[in-house]
């Protein structure tokens, strides 16, 4: 075969070079982009904005922030910043009606901090602040139809009632002949 049938000549390509467990050499070809194969790959470039950089280091915490943390992950700036977007936040879930759209454009642009963040200001606030970020983290991720919940199954429950009184037997058959006929039952 000529040299104008293939891409390119493999003989070119340089050795991969890394270290194997055995300790030797890796004798395989490599890429042109970093001189490393399929196996070794070369060094990851990482990630590169600063949600990337935060989505690295997601853990949730549950106790003071470690001094180690201000260091490498997160900058006082970013705990500043994430309590006046909590507060912002608690703003718009408290107003009545509630501003949801504003609430989740607040969690999509700061989504990895308040994951990061919620238990501290859970600690800082009250148990209220838990609920208040969890319920628009919940509701952003349920909209955007994020992967991590494509496990769960979301069905409607039958409403009860005001007072969450037990219905009967007659208008719960009657609730599911409507559920299948996909009409409404007479009391909703």
């Amino acid at each position: 075969m000529s040299d104008s049938t293939h891409r390119f000549n493999l003989s070119t390509l340089p050795l991969c070079g890394a270290k194997t467990r055995a300790g030797g050499r890796c004798k395989r070809r490599g890429s042109l982009k970093n001189g490393r194969c399929k196996l070794h790959g070369g060094q990851s470039t990482g990630a590169k904005t600063k949600e990337g950089k935060l989505a690295l280091r997601a853990n949730a915490i549950k106790r003071d922030i470690p001094e180690w943390m201000w260091n490498d992950h997160f900058k006082p700036d970013d705990f500043v910043l994430i309590t006046h977007s909590y507060n912002a936040l608690r703003d718009k879930l408290t107003s009545s009606p509630k501003d949801w759209r504003g609430a989740l454009s607040l969690i999509q642009e700061h989504r990895i901090l308040f994951e990061s963040f919620k238990y501290v200001i859970t600690e800082l606030y009250d148990h209220h602040a838990l609920f208040y970020i969890q319920t628009a983290l919940d509701r952003h991720y349920k909209a955007s139809e994020s992967q991590h919940l494509k496990c769960l199954l979301y069905t409607n429950a039958p409403e009860l009632g005001r007072f969450n009184v037990p219905i009967s037997d007659e208008k719960m058959a009657l609730f599911f002949e409507c559920k299948q006929t996909k009409t409404k039952p007479f009391w909703e």
